[in-house]
């Protein structure tokens, strides 16, 4: 089978109009030439280095012609097989020279401008600081009420049992609705807070995951856990910080509350209430987790509780994400340096 996408081409050579998104090998031979754009006609026989293999990555492998300035843009260790479609490699591919959101230094002193900006304008509590701890801040009524009533209603739209990493596990036993249909993220509201949620870290909300709305009944919870699970050299870089809000209230009894276990802080649900921690150190925000903002969801004991976060990355999250990158697709590679590593390549 085959799957195609109406796209405009990324640059010359990298999709033709044809815009082939998926192509297997055995559908491919049954189409003639003329099915092919120039670029990605499949050679001649006599042009072939090798013969085909069904064993070889699909769309593009041996047999296939690709161009030059799209090679080996995904992945050093793809760079004699493109494993990939060219439009989802260049868009997966992240240059080593991009800038970062945040540079070494950058989470104290994106805190420091948080404390010192928006205590006028917020209630703003430091629950723990450097030197002694890792950033922790609670904001009071972050979220007013018309903010809270649109995660709740277009950002819950659909719950379903949470993951923890790539499945279901009984560490987890919460509900999820990601806010990742039209009728979440063009809320206008919803647009609005994710703007603010920019202002206030100075992080893109194009380095935003999807918010995610999260619902706890009686007795569910997140065992302890650390947030930042992404690759350092994935196409979004690591978590650098999660920006959670309560949209619910929970008596202090009641459970549910938010437990950094080595810091023995807990922040208890109150509507409207923001919580900040960085995932990453801050000398090396690029590379580091900071192991000591592990946490946990206590198990709530009476009543429910709602809450949505936004994790922010390193690089941008929502282009490479459209494109269907994964967080195991190696960004940070250029054509040259794929180049480089294949020629001093070991050969045993």
């Amino acid at each position: 089978s085959a799957s195609f996408v109406s796209s405009p081409p990324l640059s010359p050579g990298c999709l033709s109009s044809l815009g082939v998104l998926v192509v297997t090998r055995r559908y491919a031979r049954r189409l003639a030439p003329h099915h092919f754009p120039r670029s990605l006609a499949p050679l001649p026989p006599s042009r072939r280095s090798s013969p085909p293999s069904n064993s070889l990555p699909l769309p593009f492998a041996r047999g296939f012609s690709t161009s030059s300035s799209c090679e080996c843009s995904l992945r050093c260790r793809a760079c004699n097989e493109c494993d990939f479609v060219l439009k989802k490699s260049a868009l997966c591919h992240r240059p080593a020279s991009k800038e970062p959101a945040l540079l070494p230094g950058g989470i104290n002193s994106m805190f420091e401008s948080i404390v010192r900006q928006h205590r006028d304008r917020y209630e703003v509590e430091v629950l723990s600081q450097p030197p002694h701890g890792p950033w922790v801040v609670v904001i009071d009524d972050f979220l007013d009420d018309e903010e809270v009533n649109a995660l709740l209603i277009k950002g819950g739209h659909h719950f379903e049992r949470s993951l923890a990493g790539e499945g279901v596990t009984p560490v987890r036993t919460s509900q999820t609705s990601w806010c990742n249909v039209p009728v979440c993220e063009g809320d206008a509201t919803i647009k609005r807070l994710k703007a603010r949620v920019a202002n206030v870290t100075g992080i893109p909300t194009t380095n935003s995951e999807h918010v995610q709305v999260l619902h706890y009944g009686i007795g569910e919870f997140y065992r302890s856990h650390h947030d930042q699970n992404a690759s350092p050299r994935s196409p979004w870089g690591p978590r650098l910080l999660t920006f959670f809000l309560y949209l619910s209230d929970l008596e202090e009894n009641a459970g549910g509350g938010t437990r950094f276990n080595l810091l023995n802080i807990t922040v208890q649900p109150r509507r409207g209430r923001a919580l900040i921690w960085p995932s990453v150190s801050d000398d090396a925000p690029s590379s580091r987790t900071d192991s000591r903002t592990q946490h946990e969801a206590l198990p709530v004991l009476a009543g429910d509780k709602y809450a949505a976060n936004l994790w922010l990355h390193q690089f941008d999250f929502q282009r490479p994400l459209a494109a269907g990158c994964k967080d195991s697709d190696a960004a940070e590679c250029t054509p040259g340096e794929c180049a480089h590593e294949r020629a001093h390549r070991p050969t045993h």
